[in-house]
This record gives C-alpha cells, structure tokens and sequence, in this order.
C-alpha cells in the first residue's frame, strides 16, 4: 500500500477542486492537472519560438548549422 498524506489547502480551493475533479481519485486528478499544466507550458513555449524566428530565420539557422557541419568533418579528416 501506497503511504499516504494530506496537504493544506483552503475550504474554498478544495470545493473549486472537487467540482472539477469529478469522480477521479485525488491521486488521478493531481497527476492529470499536472499533465495538463505541463503540455500548456510546452505548447506556450513552442507558440512563443513560432512567433520570434520566421521561416527566414529557419532556413539560416540551417545553413549556418550546415557550415558547422562541414568544419567539423574537416577536423575529424586532419
């Protein structure tokens, strides 16, 4: 058996939580808001890196990436 114990939260928090939870588990629920939590901050990051680099950027960050590349294949032949 799992151990178990209790965090402290207010009444009003904990009746906000319970509407939203359903019938899940407290365990469930927690796991699932954190999934959830987790996938927004990564979609709001990858939206935030769309927004900054244009596809132009892209296509330079590539050959720039490709220069690289090939200086290092040059060392590794020396």
């Amino acid at each position: 058996m799992l151990e178990k114990t209790t965090i402290t939260i207010s009444l009003q928090t904990k009746k906000i939580l319970e509407k939203e939870k359903k019938e899940m588990t407290w365990d469930a629920f927690l796991r699932e808001l954190l999934k959830k939590a987790k996938m927004l901050d990564k979609l709001l990051a990858a939206m935030e890196l769309n927004r900054m680099f244009t596809e132009e950027d892209a296509i330079k960050m590539e050959k720039i990436l490709e220069e690289v590349k090939l200086k290092w294949r040059r060392k590794m032949n020396l």
